[in-house]
């Protein structure tokens, strides 16, 4: 797409576009905890925080 866009085939872009657009949307999801209540193990968002947050501690580590 940064390609086409830089050439301006901006009908190239618009398909490759829509084609991403069908592939969806990743959603980052996990299992809270697991038990009898209807309410354990239910799927929680991540927040978006937490991810950055991981990715700091990667980059600590990998110094």
């Amino acid at each position: 797409m940064d390609k086409a866009s830089a050439e301006h085939r901006y009908e190239d872009w618009d398909k490759l576009n829509a084609e991403q657009d069908a592939l969806g949307a990743f959603e980052p999801v996990m299992t809270h905890s697991f038990g009898i209540d209807p309410q354990d193990g239910r799927p929680v968002m991540f927040h978006s925080q937490m991810i950055c947050d991981l990715a700091t501690v990667v980059d600590i580590g990998e110094s």
